[in-house]
């Protein structure tokens, strides 16, 4: 159900995506797969938080940790809990609490070494986005360097033109100018 509902998110049919992402969980539970629940929810969030609804994402995070449990008791894979603090982290961003969202990123920064390396990236793509779009260019400045030097390390191209794009960005609103052409030029020769 997901696959559909990301197949119809790609193509714009936003309200037909979010259809099959709300059947998705209560689907699960009825099939008695209570333990995959969590999945769906970790699913579900990056879609609601890309259409600005929060509250939704808060109902979903206040889900998390039962659908944790639930999980852990039949599988030591790790994969979806450890999405679940870097959305809580660009929730806290979206509500205006920068020293949490930090913190929650941080967090799962640290688990940087059961991470991927796309793990990683999509870390450093959330919080550097989330940080621009709040208005703290200074502090996404790092964290967008670091995405893409990393992405550009493995040869990531399309997050590799993310952050490239999101560095101008991010020069341009702090008045480095210079900077930002710098990098758009780095942009025309990807």
């Amino acid at each position: 159900m997901n696959f559909i509902a990301h197949i119809h998110e790609r193509e714009g049919r936003l309200a037909l995506a979010t259809e099959w992402i709300e059947e998705a969980i209560p689907t699960s539970r009825a099939l008695g797969g209570s333990a995959a629940e969590l999945r769906f929810i970790v699913n579900a969030m990056p879609h609601y938080a890309g259409l600005g609804c929060w509250d939704v994402v808060e109902r979903l995070l206040a889900r998390c940790p039962i659908a944790i449990r639930e999980f852990e008791r039949v599988s030591s894979v790790q994969q979806w809990s450890r999405d679940v603090p870097r959305i809580e982290a660009q929730l806290r961003l979206a509500r205006g609490d920068l020293e949490g969202s930090r913190s929650r990123f941080l967090d799962a920064r640290r688990q940087q070494a059961r991470l991927t390396t796309n793990e990683t990236i999509i870390l450093l793509d959330d919080w550097s986005r989330g940080l621009v779009a709040a208005g703290h260019a200074s502090e996404a400045l790092p964290i967008v360097e670091e995405g893409f030097r990393i992405s550009d390390r493995v040869h990531n191209d399309r997050m590799t033109l993310r952050f490239v794009i999101r560095h101008a960005r991010v020069l341009f609103a702090l008045g480095r100018y210079r900077e930002a052409s710098e990098a758009l030029a780095r942009f025309d020769c990807l």
